[in-house]
């Protein structure tokens, strides 16, 4: 893997909403990387890189049961993300239920 061709102070910015679509299991490339991961994509959906994204919270990603796993990292940063949001939302109205979602959760 990569990690072990770098140097160990090399961070990484990762992102585990594309690591799931993508096939990979998001804990498992958290734990690769151990404490090198300083920051972080925040992002929800159906997992489907075809469809638009959604606040987090409100779709397929599972954020309500890692969330502890933010607050026991040591994240230096973590961003809210939406590449892609539906015509039912627009991008502001989808921050800001993200952030209302992670306030309630403890990590806003």
């Amino acid at each position: 893997r990569m990690a072990s061709h770098l140097e160990p102070e090399v961070g990484y910015d990762a992102d585990r909403y594309w690591a799931k679509t993508g096939g990979a299991d998001p804990r498992l490339v958290m734990a690769e990387l151990g404490g090198r991961v300083q920051i972080i994509h925040i992002k929800d959906g159906p997992l489907d890189e075809n469809q638009p994204m959604t606040a987090i919270g409100e779709g397929a990603f599972g954020w309500d049961t890692l969330i502890g796993e933010l607050h026991a990292s040591a994240l230096a940063y973590g961003f809210v993300e939406m590449a892609r949001v539906g015509e039912s939302a627009t991008p502001v109205a989808a921050a800001a239920r993200s952030m209302a979602w992670l306030r309630a959760h403890g990590a806003g």
